[in-house]
């Protein structure tokens, strides 16, 4: 009986669901919040673990360039729907009153996909919120856990602990909590506490309604969207409009030593008269600008600085934003690089990442990142002021589209995601054609260039004739160092056709395939010896009719596959495959009186030869129709017969294929051992 009958030439595959990982995000700001829509959409399920309750102001108004306005974009959160003010020139003003210089930026928008945006942190904070929890939005809303303090990280065992005594595993913790980092300490296994950069800065806001009616200082607003500076000695003033232009916000740069900041705290309460007294030697306009503060809301921030880490990232744990990289805030970057941070994660933790992989992707996350997000640090503090006794910083005024190219012209995600592509293809089982896209599926690996896994689930039915020939003329099919190990003068082989269905690598769909497996074929270490190697079956030709198995099977395994319209029938007790290209038939094989056989068991055969250094051993022709629904039939008569097209005429129809259909025609079928039909 034929062994072929089976053949999964290219095998039936495994339906395998991608199961979302358990993602813990340590923090609930703008980079935590951030990286949990983005792994949410990606189909993971988050959870984050937030130590305030979402009760205190969480600060002034904020940049959003367009390296980072992209990213906000792609999972539908717009700016411009909460506030935001796009910023269209950039106005360097002098301390003693008067313009410096004014650059028209609003060619921005042109130059880049994004705009540059101002908006204010509060409102860019609730819609990040809200984007998280959506019940409308793609994937499963986040979890966020407020008043959940975490007390210790062990990395080993990827565990949270909370002062509550509560632990919370997760296949991936993320540590997005702040410049203070608690999960800080556990990556590096030391504590890297955040130094006081010499800098403190007042931030507040003031109504433009109150500085359009005062004409002392309604010049300061006359231009829509501008971003003003006023350097000076040690000192530097920041303004930008927010909230649909109703709201002017100010951070107000000085020597720390001339303010009394009591603790490191964002949210620290500041001085009104201190602050009149640290700009004092400024213009009477800005003086005025400065004395409309609002005392209540004044708050004052010390700048702090952490140099560059070691490392980001150890085990299933990884540190996010300024818990791994703190930002002074003189290029206005450092939400932007948080979410840089998010979008980097995301790109790399697509849906089917395992559990065992994400050390593995936290490495990439490094690789993406810790360059760019270090470079911008450097940048920032060189365009920082200069005050004595501080090593960062530049004396008078910043240019602030300095580093706007590199700054600007970057996507986090897509950046990532080519990372990743490039260590899939690295590290694929097999790199084929077209390698832009990352690697391709096969029925021997998977998208992400994993090995696929074989299973029984494809249905399939072969037809399939047996016979003995001349080993003589079957020898000058096989490669120099393989041999026929048959007695005398005989040979068998067998012609087997395949239609397989529901194949899970091409999407359910199927594909026939038509070949010749020229058996009791053995290598021949040395052909003047007698020493043999394994015995098995050599595949001379294989047609099929689809391009995609054809493709895979030559490129990743050397099979001998061509293409060819196969069409098969099956009527009755008859069977008919005819074989053709472009419309004309060169081949048809005919079963007849078929009748069910009861015993449908097949043992199986030995590895395929593709070439004398090559047998295929795992599973490629094994008889995978031996289960309880396998149906075979027993023909009473076959035949093949191939066109008697010669010369001209046969290369002319055939232009591909003649050599091929005339040394198959040349197989004199001496003796039907057997033929019939197996199903599943």
């Amino acid at each position: 009986m034929n062994d072929h009958s089976a053949t999964a030439t290219n095998g039936p595959t495994q339906p395998c669901g991608p199961e979302p990982l358990k993602v813990v995000i340590v923090g609930a700001g703008i980079g935590g919040l951030f990286a949990a829509i983005a792994l949410r959409a990606a189909g993971h399920y988050v959870s984050i673990y937030e130590s305030s309750r979402f009760a205190l102001e969480t600060g002034a108004a904020v940049h959003l360039q367009p390296n980072v306005v992209g990213l906000l974009y792609k999972y539908g959160i717009r700016p411009e729907e909460f506030g935001a003010v796009t910023c269209e020139s950039i106005t360097e003003r002098l301390p003693t009153g008067g313009v410096k210089f004014s650059a028209d930026v609003k060619g921005v928008g042109k130059a880049y996909p994004y705009p540059w945006q101002l908006v204010h942190r509060i409102d860019l904070h609730n819609a990040l919120k809200d984007k998280a929890i959506d019940e409308t939005a793609e994937g499963k809303p986040v979890e966020i856990h407020l008043k959940s303090k975490v007390a210790s990280v062990n990395v080993a065992e990827s565990t949270i602990a909370l002062h509550d005594g509560q632990r919370i595993t997760g296949d991936l913790i993320l540590g997005a909590d702040g410049v203070h980092s608690i999960v800080r300490t556990f990556v590096l296994g030391r504590e890297a506490i955040a130094q006081p950069s010499g800098v403190s800065a007042f931030r507040f806001l003031i109504p433009i309604s109150d500085v359009k009616a005062d004409p002392a200082t309604a010049h300061f607003i006359q231009t829509t969207g501008d971003l003003i500076m006023i350097s000076g000695n040690e000192r530097r003033l920041v303004m930008y409009p927010c909230r649909s232009n109703t709201e002017l916000n100010f951070v107000a740069m000085h020597p720390d030593n001339e303010s009394e900041v009591m603790s490191e705290d964002w949210n620290e309460a500041g001085s009104k008269s201190t602050l009149l007294k640290v700009f004092e030697d400024y213009s009477d306009d800005v003086k005025a600008l400065l004395e409309k503060v609002n005392p209540e809301t004044l708050k004052l921030w010390k700048l702090l600085d952490l140099e560059a880490l070691d490392r980001w990232t150890l085990g299933n744990v990884a540190l996010l934003g300024d818990a791994a990289h703190p930002f002074l805030p003189h290029q206005g970057q450092g939400a932007a690089q948080a979410i840089e941070d998010g979008a980097a994660i995301a790109a790399l933790f697509p849906l089917g990442i395992t559990p065992s992989e994400v050390p593995d992707m936290l490495n990439l996350y490094v690789e993406s990142r810790y360059e760019r997000a270090t470079l911008i640090q450097s940048y920032t503090r060189d365009s920082g002021i200069k005050v004595k006794g501080s090593k960062h910083g530049r004396e008078g005024a910043m240019d602030p589209l300095r580093f706007s190219q590199y700054n600007f012209d970057h996507d986090s995600y897509n950046h990532a995601a080519g990372v990743l592509k490039k260590y899939r293809i690295k590290n694929s089982t097999y790199q084929r054609m077209p390698l832009s896209f990352g690697p391709t599926a096969s029925p021997r690996q998977t998208l992400s260039g994993h090995k696929r896994k074989m299973d029984m689930e494809a249905t399939q039915q072969t037809a399939f004739m047996t016979f003995k020939t001349k080993k003589s003329y079957l020898q000058n099919f096989l490669p120099e160092g393989l041999r026929i190990e048959a007695p005398g003068g005989w040979a068998t082989a067998t012609y087997s056709v395949t239609k397989l269905d529901k194949v899970q690598w091409l999407g359910g769909r199927g594909y026939t395939h038509f070949g010749l497996y020229i058996h009791d074929v053995i290598k021949v270490t040395n052909p003047a010896a007698e020493g043999k190697a394994s015995i098995g079956d050599f595949l001379a030709i294989l047609f099929e009719n689809m391009c995609d198995p054809i493709i895979t099977g030559r490129e990743e395994l050397d099979f001998p596959k061509v293409f060819a319209t196969l069409d098969t029938s099956q009527l009755g007790k008859s069977y008919s495959l005819t074989a053709g290209w472009e419309g004309a038939s060169f081949c048809q094989l005919k079963l007849s009186d078929l009748v069910p056989e009861s015993d449908v068991s097949t043992p199986s055969r030995p590895g395929i030869w593709i070439n004398s250094s090559t047998q295929i051993t795992d599973g490629m022709n094994l008889a995978l129709v031996n289960g309880p629904n396998s149906k075979s039939w027993k023909a009473g008569g076959s035949a093949i017969e191939f066109t008697d097209l010669v010369g001209e005429g046969l290369d002319m129809t055939f232009p591909t294929l003649g050599n091929i259909i005339e040394g198959l025609r040349g197989i004199e079928i001496c003796q039907v051992v057997a033929s019939g039909i197996r199903a599943s």
